[in-house]
């Protein structure tokens, strides 16, 4: 609300500088440099998105990209969920987030996520340490096999979606629990969050 009356306040001050600069015979291209700066200022007083904190398993905790946007978990078995948007509008390719405890092991896990991918390479996999946790970062690429409402066995179907991408992160815990964290969507919306999201597991903090 304070921003839309600060916008509405910029532009009354408008319309009397316009009315003012016709009174007194000014130009229209000083006219138009001083309508310009309003503009800049009112877009510089606009609050910048700020990074989300979460925890992870109560010890740990990781700041999300301000890019990301919170979304309502499709599913009670997942902790958080983003969206991430490449571009502007509403058409701008957008990557579905995913963050939550599973078992299984990381070798495991990464099997199974080649497998949702049909004629991809071998997963593009980097291992490091933060805050005292194991960190797998994980990249594939290749032609995605959405599992719409469950997939076939649960009364749901398969999309495939061509030109796909997955960033996994894989987080573990010296007492043997793991945190996944995915991020699926067009490989141009993954290449472009990339640095990002590699950014934010380096980052991980007791």
């Amino acid at each position: 609300m304070i921003c839309k009356f600060r916008t509405t306040v910029a532009r009354i001050s408008q319309v009397a500088l316009l009315s003012g600069a016709m009174v007194a015979g000014l130009g229209f291209d000083a006219l138009n440099s001083t309508l310009r700066a309003q503009d800049d200022t009112t877009d510089a007083a606009a609050p910048a998105a700020e990074a989300t904190t979460i925890r992870v398993f109560d010890s740990l905790t990781l700041t999300v990209p301000k890019e990301w946007q919170s979304a309502p978990p499709k599913s009670r078995i997942i902790d958080h969920e983003f969206t991430f948007k490449h571009g502007e509008g509403d058409d701008a390719p957008t990557a579905r987030v995913t963050m939550m405890a599973a078992s299984g092991g990381t070798d495991a896990n990464i099997t199974r996520w080649k497998g949702q991918f049909s004629g991809a390479a071998e997963p593009k996999v980097e291992k490091s340490e933060a805050a005292g946790a194991k960190v797998v970062f994980v990249q594939l690429e290749g032609s995605f096999k959405d599992s719409m409402g469950g997939g076939p066995f649960a009364g749901g179907k398969t999309v495939i979606r061509e030109n796909y991408g997955m960033l996994g992160g894989i987080i573990e815990l010296k007492d043997g629990r793991s945190y996944f964290i995915k991020l699926t969507g067009p490989k141009e919306t993954i290449d472009a969050g990339a640095e990002a999201f590699k950014e934010m597991l380096k980052g991980i903090k007791a």
